[in-house]
């Protein structure tokens, strides 16, 4: 039997048993994972990779503030004016057309040229306008603008040198680097040329040896249509330029100095107009005063 002293000792024992294993209260709870947590509660755990979410970066909202609209436009109103000005000072200093001319009193007989160049002229500018030109009129032009072109240029020089425009021969020389030697030849006479390594006074002007070195362009447009390689756009626009430099020629005159130098003096649009507005002017003074 237990006694009462046995009793309280094992009530004491008991209670020291239990509170040797009790677990302590001021002990740190274990700090566990989430996908831990998880596996202990049944949960549905995802082992992959994770996903990286990507965010859009904002934009920047751009605000139109009456100062930056006032900027904006000042800058294309400037660039816009530039543009402008720089166009009118190239139409202004362009060479005045035969057209130019005829209509300011000049003739053929006075600009040395042929009386029925205007005319051909014409034809071929209303026939390069056509919206349906056919490649056989294109081909066909070829040659009426090689013999004008040439006619005007021949003619003009021969004048001015005061010979028979038979005894003038024009020609372009290979050079140098790409580049081409341009040269007036007289039968029995002298030659004129741009060669500064052979003239020796007898030279002719930059706008007379482009002039002649664009008739040999217009020879090999010949060769390149007559093979059937050309394109309809590209000729158009060679042949358009082809008659304004020929009637830009037809309304110059060709001069030449006491040393054989043969020049070009050409007539631009800024003079036609100081001219028409001299011409107004001294209209104005001629008119009666009405007392």
């Amino acid at each position: 039997m237990n006694t009462k002293g046995d009793q309280t000792y094992d009530r004491r024992r008991e209670f020291r048993e239990r509170y040797r294993y009790q677990e302590p209260i001021n002990k740190q709870p274990k700090v566990i994972s989430l996908e831990e947590y998880k596996r202990q509660h049944g949960l549905k755990c995802y082992d992959g990779p994770r996903k990286k979410i990507k965010t859009k970066p904002r934009k920047k909202k751009f605000k139109l503030t009456g100062k930056k609209v006032a900027t904006l436009l000042l800058g294309i109103g400037i660039f816009l004016g530039g543009y402008a000005i720089t166009n009118q000072y190239k139409q202004q200093n362009k060479p005045i057309t035969l057209e130019q001319a005829l209509e300011i009193g000049e003739t053929p007989k006075s600009l040395d040229i042929d009386n029925n160049i205007p005319l051909q002229l014409d034809e071929i500018q209303k026939i390069l306008e056509k919206e349906d030109v056919t490649n056989q009129e294109l081909i066909a032009l070829a040659p009426k603008i090689n013999s004008i072109y040439f006619d005007i240029v021949e003619e003009k020089i021969a004048k001015a040198l005061k010979v028979d425009r038979g005894r003038i021969r024009l020609k372009t020389s290979p050079a140098e680097e790409g580049t081409t030697i341009e040269s007036v030849i007289v039968r029995d006479g002298p030659m004129y040329t741009n060669d500064y390594f052979l003239k020796g006074g007898n030279s002719i002007s930059d706008d007379i040896s482009y002039s002649i070195k664009n008739m040999g362009e217009l020879d090999k447009i010949m060769q390149d249509i007559q093979n059937g390689n050309f394109d309809r756009n590209d000729i158009i626009e060679e042949y358009k330029s082809m008659i304004e430099n020929s009637s830009q020629f037809a309304a110059s005159k060709v001069q030449v100095d006491e040393d054989g130098n043969i020049s070009l003096e050409q007539t631009k649009v800024s003079d036609l107009n100081k001219k028409s507005n001299q011409q107004k002017d001294a209209t104005l003074d001629k008119e009666p005063e009405i007392e």
